[in-house]
């Protein structure tokens, strides 16, 4: 009697056991296409990691290149910039300009030129890994000479004709600077930024009134917009 309760003690934990081992390996079976596709689903939502490069760089300012074959504008302006991991950009520019507008002075000519410089500070907001978005704070200062001519005719009087010669100007003024680039390769990019001037100090004269200022452009407003388009070398 013993023998059979031990034998069908024995027979029944094999069949118990037996069970726990199919059910462990129908879990371990089951388990893997889980495993499995717990590892090839983050791959098909996987995103793109978004890197910002730092380093320095170097840019030309090719719209300001453009107006230099108009009569009434001539520009040059390059900069520098430096580009941290923590997405901020500290930047430098210096220009030349020669204006000429034609509604400066009714009946007469004027002229503007000089050089100025601006350095500012971007934060980078990247888009992705091919384009990069940009908002940034300027303060510019210039130094220049302007001279004029005008001509007033009258018919009772003799027409009357004279000018005027300038020097040591000068004025600053701060800019809200937003921009985009896209790149090119790993080293070229080219891009574009609109930007708001505001005047803070300039130098003043009372016969005839400073009318347009090398990088800021006409002073008959307190706010100046402007559009730069230039392309920029990464090292």
């Amino acid at each position: 009697m013993r023998n059979l309760q031990f034998t069908f003690s024995l027979v029944l934990c094999l069949c118990v056991s037996s069970l726990f081992a199919q059910t462990d390996s129908t879990e371990v079976v089951d388990s893997k296409p889980q495993t499995a596709v717990k590892k090839t689903q983050p791959d098909s939502v996987k995103s793109v990691k978004i890197v910002v490069k730092s380093g320095p760089q170097i840019y030309l300012d090719y719209g300001k290149l453009l107006l230099r074959a108009t009569e009434f504008e001539s520009k040059f302006e390059a900069g520098v910039a430096y580009t941290f991991g923590f997405r901020v950009q500290p930047n430098f520019q210096y220009g030349i300009a020669t204006l000429e507008p034609a509604t400066a002075i009714e009946n007469g000519e004027y002229k503007s030129e000089g050089s100025y410089w601006r350095v500012g500070i971007n934060y980078i907001i990247p888009f992705d890994n091919t384009n990069t978005f940009y908002a940034g704070v300027k303060y510019g200062q210039s130094k220049f000479e302007d001279s004029g001519s005008y001509l007033i005719e009258s018919e009772y009087w003799p027409t009357y004709t004279d000018g005027f010669e300038r020097k040591g100007l000068e004025a600053d003024w701060f800019e809200l600077v937003l921009g985009s680039e896209k790149k090119m390769s790993d080293n070229v990019f080219i891009g574009g930024m609109f930007g708001l001037r505001f005047i803070y100090e300039r130098s003043k004269e009372e016969f005839i009134d400073i009318y347009a200022i090398p990088g800021y452009g006409r002073t008959t407003d307190k706010s100046t917009p402007y559009v730069n388009l230039y392309v920029k070398y990464r090292f």
